[in-house]
């Protein structure tokens, strides 16, 4: 919690979104209410499969092996999105990355890369939200995370059309530290997916530097 959230909560606590109980922005009581869990599916035509495997049809198109995903983006997942992403509530990031590791397998051995946010988006908000959740995710499952992706484009994605988003993408991303990264195994993570331009770059930008496998987490799915 930052310094300005304890302020903030001396004066004003939060409540629990769902009950009201003042003190958590959701309580221990009503944590399992609030995620409804997503079978695990493709995450580009939504077939189902196995442990959240990118499809065999899709397999061509993609450069990611599977793109693990929590929740859907509606009710109580989609308020926790916007009042870690809109509203400066950090510790939203733990309640998200929480739900997050409980669908995860044993994946301490890779490595856990968030994906950067937009630097006008960063100096907005003070600070990166994919960050925080993938800090709390690498704690939580023992994994080590590396800050190895820098974005380049600064083009906001919300509302583009998937070809829209695929063209502005490319070349988005570059690594920060050439060379670290030959054959690791590699953990995404991101807060949503939509159309997957997104992670796909970032994938895209991995494979290029010798990256041996890229998997994904995203807290929901629009």
């Amino acid at each position: 919690m930052t310094i300005m959230e304890r302020i903030v909560s001396v004066f004003t606590p939060y409540d629990c979104i769902i009950c009201g109980y003042e003190g958590l922005i959701v309580c221990e009581a009503c944590l399992p209410l609030i995620c409804p869990a997503v079978p695990s599916r493709c995450y580009i035509c939504r077939a189902s499969t196995m442990d959240f495997a990118v499809c065999g049809r899709c397999r061509p198109s993609s450069k990611l092996r599977r793109v693990y995903v929590r929740s859907e983006l509606s009710g109580i997942p989609k308020q926790l999105v916007h009042g870690l992403k809109y509203s400066y509530v950090q510790s939203v990031a733990v309640v998200m990355a929480n739900f997050m590791t409980q669908i995860l397998p044993d994946s301490s051995s890779s490595l856990i890369i968030p994906v950067p946010t937009a630097t006008s988006r960063l100096r907005r908000r003070g600070y990166d939200h994919t960050e925080l959740i993938a800090a709390r995710i690498s704690r939580v499952i023992g994994a080590v995370k590396v800050s190895a992706l820098v974005r380049l484009s600064q083009t906001s994605q919300v509302g583009s059309r998937r070809s829209l988003r695929v063209s502005q993408l490319k070349g988005a991303y570059r690594i920060a530290r050439p060379g670290s990264l030959v054959d690791a195994h590699v953990l995404l993570v991101d807060d949503v997916v939509t159309t997957g331009s997104t992670l796909e770059a970032a994938a895209a930008c991995l494979k290029a530097e010798g990256v041996k496998t890229v998997d994904a987490i995203v807290f929901a799915q629009r």
